[in-house]
């Protein structure tokens, strides 16, 4: 019988063999579990701060985190370091601009709710003034996730080559072991009638499996869509072709009124309004009433041009009697004179009356108006509108005293809108009219124009200039006062093979795309090559004619997954 000090050192061994064990790389799991719960406390902290910017110019250096949609900017000078406090900070963000708030000494901060932790990168564009001096800071707030799941990713095959390692040094452990104490036997025979079973279950559920077609199980990597499914799923095809990929530069913009098409509406003569007859947001169309005014000064106007078509009648009439008489030596000459400069100082009073009525927009019509209806309210002055249109704005309300002096309405077409491009500095050399342009609204409304224009100066403010495009028919996508993204196409690239980003997917950890073979649809892996927001260039994989899923692709995948994990069966 061994003693008790015998037995405690039996124990002891039994305790250390059972460690030594269990971090050994023989149990994969188990380290790995371990590794685990001891980076937890380091994950977490990572994940407070989703994302990270650094940018200095020769003046300041930024650093910056995005934690929880509050994005902390420390701004220092770059000469020493010190903080920089009771600045103005402005910030444009995916083409979304703001300010921050200084919380602390150097410390700003700025919130929005699109800052989001799941977004890969955000450009950002930094404007500073603090007292007499400006600059201007452009980076990249990249996200801390992005980066470690690429570096996770460079490591995976080595991790995996690793993993591999050990379990197969495991497992020829465990046999070993097991070859001695008869504990391999038993569960070989445990695990073969497990499988068995498994396998004898598989095979009474695929013989009942006729029912469901061919389509459905004759070749699980492929998927065929009838017409009206792809109709209503907005499936589209279309042949490989050459075409080109385009260079491009994205950058914020904003969307503006189209000033060829826009109008204030001021009165001509000051009064009192006595009638509004649109609001804002109405429709008009030219020469459309806007609103009626009581106006002392029109009727002194139009009294005056009354008076002076009675006085020129009469002049007219008077010199046209004197006329024969002079002929006849009746009248003398020197009231032939007299009667004659009376007739022309009435017709020249009579002219310039007109054009003063003219000059208030009374002409044509409305001036006849006047003179066949002599009685009529001649204080009554009547605004139209100038030209078709939305009434943007209405300054005017009932019984308001008006003057010359301030606008009544403004009135724009927005069936045309002027885009604004911030252009850097840097970009003025790629940058010229007649480039494309693909505009992006935040919620994916998406048009196309061109650069009509780029300004020759730069902005002292944010040291960019401005390329603009004249978008015509899009009013009721790109808004005046909106912020959008605007992808220009500085230079194109020849390919043999182009595609749109869109039908590429990435399935089974290849790159793929669904191309047609006999009427279904299968994966077909690709080489992508040259690549921009909407096309990529095809380097092996597709040859020209191919036809392939160009939209809508995501069902095709979203069905050849279905069918891999048996679409509900135990396959």
């Amino acid at each position: 019988m061994p003693s008790p000090k015998t037995s405690r050192s039996a124990r002891s061994l039994s305790i250390a063999a059972a460690l030594i064990l269990l971090t050994s790389p023989l149990f994969p799991s188990v380290a790995a579990e371990r590794d685990q719960h001891t980076a937890t406390p380091k994950a977490d902290a990572q994940t407070a701060e989703s994302h990270t910017l650094s940018a200095e110019t020769a003046t300041y250096k930024i650093s910056g985190t995005l934690n929880d949609g509050a994005f902390s900017i420390r701004l220092m000078r770059a000469a020493d370091g010190t903080a920089v406090v009771g600045a103005k900070i402005g910030l444009t963000i995916n083409g979304q601009t703001g300010s921050a708030t200084e919380k602390a000494q150097g410390v700003y901060v700025y919130r929005s709710e699109v800052l989001k932790p799941e977004t890969p990168d955000y450009e950002v564009v930094i404007t500073i003034e603090d007292g007499q001096k400006n600059d201007l800071l452009v980076g990249t707030l990249a996200s801390k996730h992005a980066r470690a799941e690429e570096h996770d990713h460079e490591r995976e095959p080595h991790d995996t080559h690793n993993h591999d390692a050990h379990a197969g040094k495991a497992e020829g452990s465990e046999k070993h072991d097991h070859s001695g104490h008869g504990h391999a036997e038993t569960g070989d025979e445990k695990g073969d009638d497990h499988g068995a079973e498994k396998h004898a279950h598989g095979d009474d559920n695929h013989d009942g499996h006729d029912d469901h077609g061919e389509d459905s199980h004759g070749d699980e990597h492929a998927v065929r869509l009838t017409p009206a499914v792809m109709k209503e799923f907005g499936i589209k095809t279309e042949r490989a072709d050459r075409g080109s990929i385009a260079k491009l530069i994205t950058r914020p913009a904003e969307v503006s009124f189209n000033l060829e098409h826009y109008t204030h509406v001021v009165p001509r003569v000051g009064g009192i309004a006595s009638s509004i007859r649109v609001s804002q947001g109405d429709r008009v169309k030219k020469d459309q009433v806007l609103a009626e005014f009581e106006s002392r000064e029109l009727a002194g106007l139009k009294a005056e041009y009354l008076g002076a078509i009675e006085r020129f009648d009469l002049a007219r009439r008077e010199f046209q009697r004197m006329q024969p008489l002079r002929k006849k030596g009746i009248a003398s000459e020197k009231t032939y004179l007299a009667t004659r400069s009376v007739f022309v100082e009435a017709r020249i009073t009579l002219r310039s009356a007109r054009q003063k009525l003219s000059s208030i927009g009374i002409r044509g019509k409305v001036l006849q108006q006047i003179v066949k209806e002599p009685d009529a309210n001649i204080a009554r002055y009547i605004m139209r509108s100038p030209m078709d249109g939305v009434v943007i704005s209405r300054h005017l309300v009932r019984g308001e005293l008006v003057s010359t002096e301030r606008e009544a309405f403004v009135i724009a077409n927005l069936s045309s809108v002027w885009i604004d491009i911030s252009v850097y500095a840097s970009d003025i050399p790629v940058v010229r009219a007649g480039q494309q342009v693909v505009l992006e609204t935040e919620t994916g409304e998406k048009a196309s124009g061109s650069i009509s224009f780029v300004t020759p100066d730069v902005s002292e403010k944010t040291r960019t200039a401005k390329a603009r495009v004249v978008l015509e028919g899009n009013s009721s996508k790109f808004r005046p006062g909106m912020f959008i993204k605007a992808s220009i196409a500085v230079s194109q690239s020849g390919v043999a093979i182009r595609v749109p980003k869109s039908a590429i997917h990435v399935q089974d950890g290849k790159t793929v795309v669904f191309a047609n073979e006999e009427g279904a649809f299968k994966p077909r892996p690709v080489t992508v090559g040259r690549q921009n927001d909407h096309y990529a260039e095809i380097t092996q994989g597709l040859k020209p004619g191919d036809t392939f899923a160009s939209e809508g692709s995501f069902l095709i995948k979203a069905q050849l997954s279905k069918a891999s994990f048996g679409d509900g069966h135990n396959h």
